[in-house]
């Protein structure tokens, strides 16, 4: 049943070297404008007494959304694809296809007892997918992996051989003798980057240390293609409980969002929570072969507050979750909740060797509601969440609940100093939904994900299956602002050529010194290609490789310093 669900996320460089072209990105405020109504529904469909719910979701740039999550029982994946678990919970991911408007392939992830998929991410050479699995033999396709305690984490890869098939390649398992989770991903070209929870264990060569509680874990894997290789691992965390629910990468910076209790230690920088959990965002840096913590920065009062959606966009950090209390402070700003929980969304901005909060605002009423997934294009945000108040008010827009726990997604605008909502839309019927997910495709086009009980609906669209079971969902609206792609600034003298591009492009830029950071972003916003070059004083021409990349538009974010500029591009 979806109660047993409900909120189950819970569970879970200097300004010498600016060249004066280069601009600040535009972030003027926006007009209140309409809500886009609900246009399609996908369900993952549960058999009698049985449940599926969809814990994350990626979309590529063909518009293929990929989907991971957790079902009882049977699961039916549209009209041809059926999976039975292997006893009691397993994970899956799956993939829909916009070309056959249908669920074109589907893999069961686990074993005998309870296994579960919390965050899938799609890359340049694969799908990637992690969890934990409690059985103690788990299947991933054709590789099996044994757990050594109570449940341990695996990261996987799927490679597609067609557009309508894709099989296990390599999977890789942590744990010792208690609990380990893998709950987010971020996937750069080889790179692939896991994070989550853990008690004790080993990753590769790397033992962790043993706390008292829970501690978080970063690790990065290489993909070798049909092998992968643990190249380095990070703890941090103390004496409470510590995990990390989402990652974002930009560069050679991985940003890491999630909650800590007591003292906690992350490098050189020690946090120590107010009350309960407290909010936790956080940077690394991956120098290659090692990592090490930039900074760490804590929100929260004397509840519990975590933070479970993170997006990158520049220098913004944004965070979103659910805090607790009359008075979580978020660095300047103070938010009082009306209730039980309220969700939060907040930004950090990033300078020199650390961040420091700017804007945070509330969303919440007098029951419990909470934020669980935030994407970013440029200044244009989009939260999704649950909430159980009879009412929730979302800017200048009320949304009324139907019944139970119901979805709720708004567009956001940093203006900078502060934000405004655009509009918010809500979703669901009398039964109780819960949303665990947003992403975003090409042309605005979101997509919210989570776990629905029969019958319900969205919109138009009903969310039919066995009566009282929960119901996977993946539903979209649209709304043309919420390009993926970083909006151009006003800055000339960069160029492109040529451009439509095939296999490379060069990089022309005015005169300046110091070195340039080069970033190529897909149509996701999602990081495809990084470079550093040296800027001298009598301009810079830079042939920028475009092998391997998938034909489509991508965007070139110039950056010298703290400035940056951006130029669109089309790949062939």
């Amino acid at each position: 049943m979806l109660n047993k669900y409900s909120f189950a996320f819970a569970c879970r460089c200097g300004a010498g070297l600016l060249f004066p072209l280069l601009v600040a990105w535009l972030t003027g405020p926006a007009a209140r404008a309409q809500a886009p109504a609900w246009q399609s529904m996908m369900s993952i469909l549960p058999g009698s007494g049985q449940d599926a719910y969809v814990f994350s979701s990626v979309v590529d740039a063909r518009g293929n959304v990929y989907v991971a999550g957790g079902f009882y029982g049977t699961a039916s994946f549209g009209a041809s694809i059926r999976l039975t678990s292997g006893g009691g919970e397993d994970g899956f991911v799956a993939k829909w296809s916009p070309a056959a408007n249908d669920f074109v392939w589907a893999e069961r992830l686990g074993g005998l007892l309870d296994d579960r998929a919390y965050a899938v991410a799609v890359g340049s050479s694969g799908v990637y997918v992690t969890g934990m699995f409690r059985s103690q033999s788990a299947a991933f396709g054709p590789l099996r992996l044994s757990n050594f305690g109570v449940e341990d984490m695996f990261i996987t890869k799927l490679t597609e051989w067609s557009a309508t098939s894709a099989s296990v390649t390599w999977a890789e398992r942590m744990g010792g003798s208690q609990s380990e989770e893998g709950r987010a991903l971020a996937v750069v070209g080889r790179n692939v980057y896991v994070a989550g929870s853990y008690h004790d264990g080993t990753l590769g060569s790397t033992i962790l240390p043993v706390a008292s509680g829970a501690n978080l874990f970063v690790t990065k894997v290489e993909d070798g293609g049909p092998f992968s290789s643990i190249i380095w691992a990070k703890a941090a965390g103390g004496v409470g409980y510590n995990s990390v629910a989402a990652l974002a990468v930009q560069g050679s910076s991985l940003y890491l969002a999630g909650y800590f209790s007591g003292t906690a230690t992350f490098g050189t920088t020690s946090l120590t929570s107010t009350g309960g959990n407290d909010v936790l965002v956080a940077k690394l840096l991956d120098a290659g072969y090692t990592a090490s913590f930039a900074w760490a920065q804590r929100a929260g009062g004397t509840g519990n507050d975590r933070a479970e959606g993170l997006a990158v966009s520049g220098s913004s950090v944004y965070v979103a979750g659910s805090f607790e209390g009359s008075a979580a402070g978020f660095g300047p700003a103070t938010l009082a909740s009306a209730g039980a929980d309220d969700a939060f969304v907040a930004k950090l901005d990033e300078g020199g060797a650390g961040a420091s909060f700017g804007w945070a605002q509330r969303y919440g009423g007098t029951g419990a509601d909470k934020a669980a997934g935030l994407v970013a294009a440029g200044p244009q945000l989009c939260v999704a969440g649950t909430f159980q108040s009879p009412t929730l008010p979302v800017g200048a827009t009320s949304l009324l609940n139907a019944g139970g726990g119901d979805v709720f997604v708004a567009r956001l605008v940093d203006a900078g100093p502060s934000v405004s909502t655009a509009w918010a839309r809500q979703g669901g019927g009398a039964n109780g939904e819960i949303a665990l997910s947003v992403s975003l495709g090409a042309g605005g086009r979101v997509y919210v994900a989570g776990g629905a009980a029969a019958p319900s609906a969205f919109g138009p669209f009903a969310v039919t299956g066995p009566a009282g079971s929960s119901v996977g969902f993946v539903a979209t609206l649209t709304d043309a602002t919420l390009t993926a792609t970083t909006p151009p600034t006003r800055g000339t003298g960069i160029a492109l050529f040529p451009n439509p591009a095939s296999r490379s492009t060069t990089v022309q830029l005015p005169t300046g010194t110091g070195p340039v950071a080069l970033t190529l972003l897909d149509a996701l916003g999602r990081t495809v290609r990084t470079e550093q070059v040296a800027f001298p004083t009598t301009g810079l021409r830079h042939e920028l490789d475009l092998t391997g990349l998938v034909p489509g538009v991508y965007a070139l974010r110039v950056q010298a310093g703290e400035a940056s500029a951006v130029r669109n591009l089309v790949v062939e």
